[in-house]
């Protein structure tokens, strides 16, 4: 479901779509652009052909190196623009520089190898290319950052003055002064450098905050457009690499020079996705603000590349000329078709981009279309002006269906799919207290009594108006018995016979209360009830979304075996893969939920069993319910500590269904059609009815 966000940032993604500095930022990267074609064509006048040579092979490493770091500057864009207002960059910033850092330590180590595979005279090359690589990963996560913000203006000065002027004034001085390939190579880092300072300038004031909320980054965004940019990366050289396999020295490089010719419009359309890319991001309010931003973008790049097409198709000779030189005349036939693929290929970024934002697999549409490419290549064996003929119509259908793809899903509005009919029921009860608190309950033993007096005894301290639902989930030891003699104003128990799951037992008690907030306990008592006179006032203080109890916050005191502790780590790993979540511990008993948020997720809900807790996390999140405050907790130590096989598997296989309802069916997007349900004991049929005394 699209949520309203009232927020500057989709303020100004409602406004014209290259406003905040975009229009700055498109011509710094046209300015950057003929900077970076004007440092190699001086600087491989000054060097000479050998040392050039060289120093394009290391360049070419830089290549390989940009395309992960773009994914980064995505996904940080992306993180951003769901960012609540003050989060940091501070964490996600550390956490690349490391990465940077361990990176061009490999690089550095590796420096004797490198030096003896690309023939180079010294290790100082590559030594400046790991310099470059702990400056390019700063500037990657610093430019994401400005660019969810939308600070697109600090990004063209960045570029400008660094990887602009800097390089180029740089690389004819040092290349003049000592001509070899490290100073040209020097004269990258160095231009990489001042980007990246002058990117951080404006983030100096978060850099110094140590515990400032940070700006969570999404695993499965960074992998999908690291893999969907790749897959851009291969589409666009897949003919060039097609043909050194199969035509001779002589042919392939007349096809490398058309084909060179023939993207020189990409730049532009890059940088006008990149600019888009915020706003496609941050554009939930409505369906009609995406199609807005998507068709004004569309209009910008296809003008942009069916200008360059027209050149490129009317004067191919002329542009070889100026280009590549007369040598490479026989490049003009081959230029008039990739003239045409290019203008398609500029397009396919953009819809990328658009589908990297959705966070759709969609992205990933360039891959298959490689693969299409090299099959057709394998299967006829043509000649140069066939095989770029080949490249252009593939690449002109793929980008036909995805750009009808992105369009439907930008035009359609969620509200028009069919809705589905759900069993859960929604929250029945007006709010007429504070609180309501749900205890589900499977065979507890002994145990449960004192616990739910002792919750009692808290929740009567509070100063708060409450409910308790215990909720016996089909129990067979008799433990329901112990719910008579409670309190019959403040305790609400409900009974079913048939065991049916956590999950389940907490769907009928959270649906039944009337709490302008609404959470749950174990019943165990391994959390001490008196952790809920810190949970009600943070709650009821601060109002957030919801108030999680964490085993991993600093604060609290678990007694928890070693088996115990492994297998929750590796489990919090896995689910961050998966999902994303800013939290430290999703599975910990003890959630309190404020009621709208409630009313949203629960009937999204389909978990029975022990990955309730995540399902609720992770709805929420979906539909834009952020505000999640970890508390610490006190954990008593365990009667039982094992985990069987048999649970593992179940707790796993429910996490796995939640992401591909999440990812791929998309599930939680579409609005529910609730479907009313008599109250929980007659749908359930209990054998013992609600209010016991």
């Amino acid at each position: 479901m699209d949520m309203p966000d009232v927020s500057l940032r989709s303020r100004i993604a409602g406004s014209g779509w290259l406003g905040s500095g975009g229009s700055l930022f498109f011509f710094a990267t046209v300015f950057v652009n003929l900077a970076n074609f004007g440092f190699h064509a001086a600087v491989s006048r000054i060097l000479g052909a050998s040392s050039y040579g060289a120093l394009g092979a290391v360049l070419s490493l830089v290549v390989v190196a940009s395309v992960p770091l773009a994914g980064l500057q995505l996904a940080s864009a992306q993180a951003q623009t769901r960012a609540e207002p003050g989060r940091s960059a501070r964490r996600l910033l550390s956490r690349t520089l490391l990465g940077s850092l361990i990176a061009a330590a490999v690089v550095a180590l590796a420096a004797p190898q490198l030096d003896n595979f690309f023939n180079l005279p010294s290790p100082a090359t590559v030594l400046w290319l790991s310099a470059w690589l702990v400056f390019a990963g700063l500037s990657a996560a610093a430019q994401g950052t400005l660019m969810g913000r939308f600070r697109f203006g600090v990004l063209a000065l960045g570029l400008v003055v660094g990887s602009g002027a800097t390089r180029l004034l740089l690389g004819v001085v040092l290349s003049t002064a000592h001509k070899g390939p490290a100073s040209a190579m020097a004269a990258t880092a160095i231009g990489q450098a001042v980007t990246t300072l002058v990117l951080l300038f404006p983030l100096r004031a978060e850099l110094r905050v140590r515990n400032a909320p940070h700006v969570p980054l999404s695993w499965f965004e960074s992998l999908l457009s690291t893999a969907a940019l790749t897959g851009l990366a291969l589409l666009t050289g897949i003919d060039t690499l097609l043909a050194r396999h199969f035509f001779s020295a002589r042919l392939s490089g007349i096809y490398s020079g058309a084909a060179v010719a023939g993207r020189i419009a990409l730049f532009a359309s890059g940088a006008l996705a990149l600019i888009a890319f915020p706003r496609f991001a941050v554009a939930r309010t409505t369906n009609l603000e995406r199609r807005r931003i998507l068709i004004q973008a569309l209009l910008a790049v296809t003008g942009v590349a069916v200008a360059a097409a027209l050149v490129l198709v009317a004067v191919p000779h002329l542009v070889v000329d100026v280009l590549l030189g007369q040598k490479y005349d026989e490049s003009a036939s081959v230029l008039r078709i990739l003239g045409l693929e290019g203008a398609c290929l500029a397009v396919l970024t953009l819809v990328v981009y658009f589908q990297i934002a959705r966070r759709s697999r969609l992205a990933l549409v360039a891959w298959p279309a490689s693969g299409l490419i090299a099959l057709l290549t394998w299967l006829l064996n043509p000649g140069p002006n066939a095989l770029a003929w080949i490249a252009a119509g593939v690449v002109g259908a793929v980008t036909a269906v995805s750009l009808l793809l992105a369009l439907v899903a930008g035009l359609t509005p969620r509200a028009a799919r069919q809705p589905r009919s759900i069993t859960v029921p929604p929250l029945r009860n007006p709010a007429e207290i504070d609180l309501t608190l749900v205890v589900p309950f499977f065979n507890p033993g002994d145990r449960l009594r004192p616990h739910l007096d002792e919750l009692v005894k808290v929740l009567d301290r509070t100063n708060v108006t409450y409910e308790l639902i215990p909720v016996a989930d089909g129990c067979t030891d008799g433990s329901d018995a112990q719910l008579h003699g409670l309190p019959p104003d403040k305790v609400r128990p409900v009974v079913y016979a048939d065991n049916r799951g956590k999950g389940s037992a907490l769907h009928v008690g959270l649906a039944d209360g009337r709490g302008r907030y609404l959470g749950f306990v174990d019943a165990d008592g391994d959390l001490p009830a008196e952790l809920l006179r810190s949970f009600v006032g943070v709650a009821f203080a601060a109002e957030p979304d919801l108030a999680i109890g964490s085993k991993r916050h600093p604060g609290s005191k678990v007694i928890y075996p070693e088996n115990r502790r492994i297998y929750s780590w590796v489990y919090q790993r896995f689910v961050h893969l998966l999902f994303g979540l800013s939290v430290r511990d999703t599975q910990t008993g003890l959630k309190i939920v404020r009621r709208d948020v409630l009313a949203a997720v629960l009937p999204r809900m389909l978990e029975k069993r022990y990955a309730f807790d995540l399902e609720l996390l992770v709805v929420a999140r979906r539909l834009g319910y952020r505000n999640v405050i970890e508390l610490p907790v006190v954990i008593r130590e365990r009667i039982s500590t094992t985990i069987s096989l048999r649970q593992v598997r179940r707790i796993l296989q429910d996490t796995l269904a939640i992401f591909y309802r999440l990812r791929l069916l998309r599930w939680y997007d579409v609005e529910p059609e609730v479907t009313l349900l008599e109250p929980a004991h007659s749908t359930l049929e209990p054998s013992v009815a609600s209010g016991l005394g």
